[in-house]
């Protein structure tokens, strides 16, 4: 069995970061760097929630600027696939619930359905769905 290092790991965190940073480069990223270098001794759900919270500092404002920014990372490379993924559905499903509106809560479960195809999205999908059930049901069964 893969350890946490071969799954979310300092490779995926760097590709992370790398991702985000070559469709922002003007932003100055200062926690995903810190987030990639701190994963040692780190359980895999504590990796991801870590570089989750550090995309979302890194990525201030609210919900559609983060998807904007997601979207161009997926279209822009290749690398951004995989066990990276699952901090980063994290991310987007945390600020849509944060943001607390109907059109942030259905952007946000377009954008994991999107990206599901490069891992899975099902823990994200979770958070979205312990916030508005019924809704939730209505778009994925629509």
């Amino acid at each position: 069995m893969p350890s946490a290092d071969e799954l979310l790991g300092p490779i995926a965190a760097t590709t992370l970061t790398r991702s985000i940073q070559d469709v922002m480069p003007e932003a100055r990223l200062h926690e995903l760097p810190r987030a990639a270098a701190s994963l040692d001794g780190l359980a895999l759900r504590e990796r991801a929630d870590l570089l989750r919270d550090a995309l979302l500092t890194d990525l201030p404002g609210d919900y559609q600027a983060l998807a904007h920014v997601i979207r161009q990372a997926r279209d822009h490379s290749a690398d951004f696939s995989g066990w990276l993924i699952w901090p980063v559905t994290g991310a987007v499903a945390t600020r849509a619930v944060q943001e607390g509106t109907e059109p942030a809560f259905t952007d946000a479960m377009a954008l994991l359905a999107e990206l599901t195809g490069r891992l899975t999205s099902e823990f994200s999908l979770r958070t979205l769905l312990r916030h508005d059930l019924p809704r939730g049901l209505e778009i994925i069964t629509g």
